[in-house]
This record gives C-alpha cells, structure tokens and sequence, in this order.
C-alpha cells in the first residue's frame, strides 16, 4: 500500500466513524505531512481521494472542511431507487486502519465505485443482530472479512443475502482470499534454496484461517528438503502487530542458545516487529538472521526492503466484485474457493548460507 492510501483510509476512517465531525478544519497540509513523514503531494493525493468521496472539500483561505459522511453512507440516506450499498464487515476488535485490510477496502471500493456502487465499513460485535447492519446501512450485499464468526454467514444465508467471505474460508459462501498454503510453501523453499536450515515461525492469530495455512504450506516445503520438525519452533504473537512480532521474538532469542538463520514471519507487521527485536538483541539483518514476510507491504510499513510473499490484494478485490455482483443480479450463491494467486518478492532481508 503507498504512504496516500495509508493516509487516505486513516482519514476516511476518522470522518465516516464520527471521530471528526462535519463542518471541521483538517489539519494543514504541513502538519499532516509532518505527522506522516511524507511530501505535501502525498498528502494532496489523500486530500484529493477525500474530495472524490463527497467527504471533504476544499475552500480557498480556510483548508479542507468536512463535509461528513457521504449520503452514500449514512444509514438510512441512500437516494430513492438507487440502493446500492455493500458492507465491508470485519470482526469486533479488527480496524479498517491496519494496513492490508485499508488496502482491501481502497481496492474493492474503486473496483465497486466503476459499477456505481458505495462500500461502507462496519464492525460485527458478537452480539450484533446481522438483519439490523443491514436495515441501518441500507446494504444490498456484504462483504466478510478475516475472522468474522460462522453465525452471521448462517444468518446472511437464512436472509437469502448476497454475502462473500474474504482473507478467510467458509465452506458455506464464496471465499476470496489469497492462497496461503502456496505462499507459506514459496517461503519456506526460498529459504531452503538459500541454505538455511534452523528456522523460527513467527504466526499470528491462530484462529485465523491464513495462520494454518500459512504454517501446512511452510511445512510442505520442509518435508520436500527432508527437514525434521525439530528444525524450526514455532512462536505464536499475541497479534498480528509489529509489537506481537517484537515481543515474540525477542523472547525467543533470550531463551534460545542455538538460534534459527532464518525467520518466517505470517505478515508484514509481525516481519518488522521481528527485525526490531534482532536488531534490540545486537544482531543484524540479514548478515546473523534472515527474515520473510508475507504480504508485500513495504511501502507503508518500514525503510528496509523486506522480502515477502505478495498477497495480490487487487486480484482478490476483482474476484470478490465478480462474485458479488453476480449474486445480486440473481445469480445463485455458490459456495467456491478462489484462490489469489502469489508471488515471492526479493528483498534485502534474506543471506545465502
């Protein structure tokens, strides 16, 4: 994701959940470039994807003046006759902030805006009542996302509701997401190739669906090199944060005398979270220890060229497009995997042994 979507979601966010009411001043173009460390054309591209949106507007002498939510989205405001609104739902606890799930949504968003559709962001607490989401956003379809629980797509399907998963599989409804088991597998090959066979697993979340996969794929590849299990640990984060990467690995390598050449990090954050902590123990990298992400987030996360596993984020915002349309045209609710295809990209994070 570049440093303007990244300002763009942040902002967007802020304005259509209220934190930054209708009528205010955003702040200058200087301060938002030195809050964000980032050029003024930087932040005039976010201004200007703002704009786009009907949430902001710019007035010479005074700044960019929020306008508020788009009637696009607020609940119960959508014009007579064109109700066209989809729901970019993500589990309680989760924020349209973190860098790829502002990715996916700029992504799906400017894919439905072509088709003249708005995509509106809401969480689903436990508790949440899905028909209520649906009545108070004036949703038409629904998009799951990640860890969303098995309740609300029994009742999106009890509702006869167009509805896809997304970033997670539920063999009840389509599922977009990126193919995790191959990504984990190129991971793990990659760095059989380049000779290291000691490796640390740094996971997320291990009721997400991406996490499993990730670690079968990883060991797939060690089976393939004839690598035993006792030739990797694998640590679990508290999150998917930078933070849950550093603590992680930095407890790790208080506890370890022989430790791994290489480290296979479940996303981007978590790689970063990890390189920190090496770097805190006096270690370098990638000269003592090797790093893998996954995602290909580079561009928003940190200054050292991380090699990962690309996501294809894009692709499966055209899959999600495709499936959702379809269902509200009429079309029948088929509950197929598509699978985003990936890649690894190199970076500087990786030493031939």
């Amino acid at each position: 994701m570049f440093r303007y979507q990244k300002v763009y979601g942040i902002y967007k966010e802020k304005i259509l959940n209220g934190s930054i009411k209708g009528g205010s001043l955003l702040p200058s173009e200087n301060t938002l470039a030195n809050e964000f460390d980032v050029d003024r054309s930087t932040i005039r591209r976010a201004l200007q994807m703002l704009v786009d949106d009907g949430l902001v507007e710019k007035s010479a002498g005074k700044g960019t003046i929020v306008i508020g939510r788009n009637l696009a989205s607020e609940p119960g405001k959508a014009a007579a006759g064109t109700n066209k609104n989809i729901g970019f739902l993500l589990p309680s606890g989760n924020a349209i902030t973190e860098q790829f799930y502002s990715l996916l949504f700029y992504e799906l968003e400017q894919i439905l805006q072509r088709h003249s559709y708005s995509l509106i962001y809401s969480t689903l607490d436990s508790g949440a009542d899905l028909s209520d989401t649906i009545r108070s956003l004036n949703l038409v379809g629904c998009a799951f996302v990640s860890n969303v629980e098995q309740k609300f797509v029994q009742e999106a399907i009890a509702l006869d509701f167009p509805c896809i998963m997304l970033n997670s599989y539920s063999p009840l409804i389509p599922s977009v997401l990126t193919d995790n088991e191959e990504g984990g597998y190129l991971a793990g090959r990659y760095l059989c190739e380049k000779g290291h066979r000691r490796f640390f697993l740094i996971t997320g979340v291990r009721t997400y669906t991406t996490n499993q996969e990730r670690l079968d794929g990883f060991r797939r590849a060690m089976h393939e090199f004839g690598i035993s299990e006792d030739s990797y640990r694998i640590g679990i984060s508290e999150s998917w944060e930078r933070d849950g990467g550093e603590k992680c690995v930095a407890e790790y390598l208080r506890s370890e005398k022989r430790t791994a050449t290489a480290m296979f990090a479940f996303n981007d954050r978590l790689a970063y979270g990890a390189i920190k902590a090496i770097r805190n123990a006096g270690l370098s990298v990638p000269e003592d220890i090797s790093v893998v992400g996954f995602d290909n987030l580079n561009a928003s996360l940190g200054t050292i060229e991380l090699t990962s596993i690309e996501a294809h984020v894009s692709t499966i915002a055209e899959g999600a497009t495709q499936s959702l349309l379809w269902q509200i045209s009429g079309g029948r609710r088929l509950p197929m995997r598509i699978d985003s295809p990936v890649e690894l990209i190199e970076g500087s994070t990786v030493k031939a042994l």
